[in-house]
Formats: C-alpha cells, sequence, structure tokens
C-alpha cells in the first residue's frame, strides 16, 4: 500500500466549522424558559440533552459544558481562568416546549452568556496536530486490525459492536467490529487531546482491539502533552504493535474558541 508522509507537511486542520456561526448570530440564539445553576461539592453526571426540551448537567465544568454546546473538542478551547476546567456545577434548564438538539444547543450558549458573563471569539492557531499512517513500508496491518466480515453492515451481519473496559489508573481496552476507520481516527483524537487526520487509506469495515495504558500525565493538559515528542503516550506505541499503524506530528491551523471573558455565575 502506498502512502504519503505527512511528517513535514503543513496542512489546514477544520473541526466543527459551523461554530462560527453561532458565534456571529448572537441576536437569533434562542433562551431557556427556566434555568438553574448551582455550584456541586459532590456527584457526577454526563452532560447534555433530556426528552422535552431538558438540558441537565450535574457535577460539570464550564470547559465540559463549552464544549457540547459548541461541538468542538477540548483542545480547541483555549485560554480563560484555571477555575473553568476545575470548579463543577449543576444546572437544570427547561425549554418549556419540545426543541431538538441544535436548538439546545445554542439555549445553552445564551445561559453560559447571560450566567458566566462568557465571551468568546474564534480565530485559527497553528498546532500540534497528528497523521494516522500505516507503520510499515509494505502496508502490511498489525494483529489486532482486521477487515470485517463482508456481510457485517447488512441485516444479515451483526453490524457494529462496542465493548471498553477501563482501569482504575487510566488503561482503556476497546474491541470494535464493523466500523470505519474514521471511528478509531476519533478515538485516537480524543486520547491525545489533538486533532488527528486520516492517512491510512484503509476504506471500508474493520475490526480492531486497543488495549493501552494512561496516556495523560496527571495534572498535565491535554495540549502539554501532546506538544511534548519525549512524552509520547503509550498510545503511540500500542497503535504500532498491535494495529501496525502510527502516528506522524507535524504543525496545522486549527479552528478554535478563545474566552475572552468569563466570571463566576450568578446562582439561584
Amino acid at each position: 500500500m502506498a502512502f504519503r508522509s505527512l511528517t513535514r507537511a503543513r496542512f489546514l486542520i477544520v473541526f466543527m466549522v459551523g461554530f462560527s456561526e453561532a458565534l456571529t448570530a448572537q441576536a437569533a440564539k434562542p433562551t431557556f424558559e427556566v434555568a438553574s445553576v448551582k455550584r456541586n461539592l459532590s456527584g457526577f453526571g454526563i452532560p447534555g440533552p433530556r426528552p422535552g426540551g431538558v438540558y441537565s448537567a450535574t457535577g460539570s465544568t464550564l470547559q465540559t459544558i463549552v464544549l457540547w454546546a459548541y461541538g468542538i473538542r477540548d483542545y480547541q478551547l483555549l485560554e480563560g481562568p484555571g477555575w473553568v476546567r476545575t470548579d463543577r456545577f449543576d444546572i437544570a434548564a427547561r425549554a418549556g416546549r419540545d426543541a431538538s438538539g441544535d436548538e439546545l444547543r445554542l439555549m445553552v450558549q445564551s445561559l453560559l452568556e447571560d450566567r458566566f458573563k462568557l465571551v468568546l471569539r474564534q480565530e485559527q492557531r497553528e498546532l500540534r496536530v497528528y497523521a494516522l499512517v500505516p507503520a510499515r513500508r509494505d502496508g502490511r496491518l498489525g494483529p489486532s486490525l482486521r477487515k470485517a466480515a463482508a456481510d457485517c453492515g447488512t441485516a444479515a451481519g451483526r453490524g457494529e459492536t462496542l465493548e471498553e473496559t477501563r482501569t482504575p489508573n487510566g488503561g482503556v481496552t476497546q474491541r470494535r467490529t464493523c466500523t470505519p476507520i474514521a471511528t478509531l481516527v476519533s478515538t485516537v483524537s480524543s486520547s491525545v487531546g489533538a486533532p488527528v487526520t486520516d492517512s491510512t487509506e484503509l476504506v471500508g469495515m474493520w475490526d480492531y482491539e486497543l488495549s493501552f495504558t494512561g496516556e495523560r500525565r496527571a495534572g498535565a493538559s491535554a495540549a502539554a502533552v501532546a506538544a511534548d515528542p519525549n512524552d509520547a503516550p503509550a498510545l503511540f506505541t500500542v497503535l504500532q504493535e498491535q494495529l501496525g499503524l502510527k502516528l506522524e506530528a507535524t504543525r496545522g491551523r486549527v479552528d478554535v474558541l478563545v474566552i475572552d471573558s468569563v466570571q463566576q455565575p450568578t446562582e439561584n
């Protein structure tokens, strides 16, 4: 399999190109009928929409809430005070009507602007980015990456499956069947905390198993880990050993949101 090395390449990475419209259409944003914001000292839940036009966040950082509201990754939210990524809040908000996921995102944006006085600006920053490529020149893959059954995506096949286990020290084992390489790319991007592009030239559906240890140093930001090639996460090694793929680092311009100003919220 022929492939082109991107180690020295410079290219444009664009993630979530739609969030610019959300920033410029301030007057068009809908708002919740009622919303409660409180500090949280214990408890945790997955933030997100609920049926009936409801948004709920329990023990969530402002960073996590912003990522959901604007549909971006953690490496795309820059600057701001430290409490944005450490202090936790409970939010219970109701639209008073059925609302789509896109409407709820805009409502959460309005809430953040009102209660947290959040002001964001969109920029493109040059950041470390990665390309996922075959590790061997002959294109031979690792023992844990296999072409999926031909009928896996049909009514007669099993379809896509996911099994994931985690250990207290941050170890992860993920088993997927009948999945595109794009899914693996997304997993790797989340794990290394940096943009990753697919340069594998692997098409169709695949089965893979990937086991790696906690990839981020305790207390270090994702950006700091991703930017230090001498402190590469274990994932870099196991990608080659298990899947026959590797990450090549380069620089690229990435769409980001920069926190211009933010305040601790008014509670009620």
